[in-house]
Parts: structure tokens; sequence; C-alpha cells
């Protein structure tokens, strides 16, 4: 199916999340077709949930990384077409082991450069981890004009 872009896009514009290279707490993971994994298994990733505005100017992707614990970590990497060319977003920590209900992003309005809603479950803050994540919340990113994100308030 096609996806009809408003102007000024004259032809789609695809996101590409899945062939890029992440750092993710201090370690280097390139991507490709949206999965990584370590010459010896220990650290592994994959793209998950991704999402483009209406216009296809702004995208974002969930990295989940496993680091071979017993952690599953939650990344949100966001994405901005300038000047025809795709600026990606240092990753930015959403939680250990959460649940990734929905992500989506909305188009630039007249005094921000547009905005990625992600709405998760989490525990409570006394929590252990083996608890599974049932509170919702809800983080609001906003794009720099460098393409990183930063969290804004709801």
């Amino acid at each position: 199916s096609t996806t009809s872009i408003p102007a000024p896009f004259s032809q789609p514009v695809w996101m590409d999340f899945n062939n890029q290279t992440y750092s993710l707490d201090g370690e280097t993971l390139n991507f490709m077709h949206g999965t990584f994994s370590s010459e010896d298994g220990s650290v592994s990733g994959k793209i998950d949930n991704q999402s483009l505005s209406p216009s296809g100017s702004r995208g974002a992707a969930i990295i989940i990384q496993n680091s071979g614990g017993s952690g599953t970590f939650y990344y949100l990497v966001g994405g901005i077409l300038k000047g025809g060319k795709q600026i990606t977003s240092d990753p930015v920590s959403l939680g250990d082991r959460i649940k990734i209900v929905s992500v989506k992003v909305q188009d630039p309005g007249e005094e921000d450069n547009g905005q990625i809603t992600v709405t998760y479950l989490d525990r409570s803050p006394n929590a252990p981890m083996s608890t599974d994540p049932t509170i919702q919340k809800v983080a609001k990113y906003s794009f720099q004009d460098s393409g990183n994100l930063i969290q804004v308030l709801n």
C-alpha cells in the first residue's frame, strides 16, 4: 500500500532506524535489518515500535537491548529530515523491563520541532524488578534543532 504524504513532500519519505549505529551505555551497536548481536552473543538488540509523523518528516523507534544479564533495557530514538537527510537522535533511556504500549510522533507546531509521546507500563518505585509492569506512564519528548530529544513536562 502507498502512503500519501502532504506537501511539501512530493514522494513518500521513510525513516531508516534499522540500519544505524547506536551508542548504548558505552557500547557501540551496529544494527543491520533492525537487529544487533555481539560476536560472543552477550549483547543483543532489536528495533521495535516504529512510528512516523503524518507528514513523514519526523519519526521514532524503540530500541530493546538485552545485555546478557537479567535486564531488558528500552531506549527511544528520534529522527528528523533536514535538507533531505535523516538526522537520528542519541538514544534516550526509557527503563528496564517496561512494556511499551504505544509510540506516537506529531508534526511540528508553530513553536516546536515536533513531539514524540511514549506510553508504557512500569512498576512502582519500591516493587521488585520481577514484578510485572502495570502502572501506565506517559513520557513526552521534543526534538531539538540538533535532532536530539529532550523530555518535556506532560
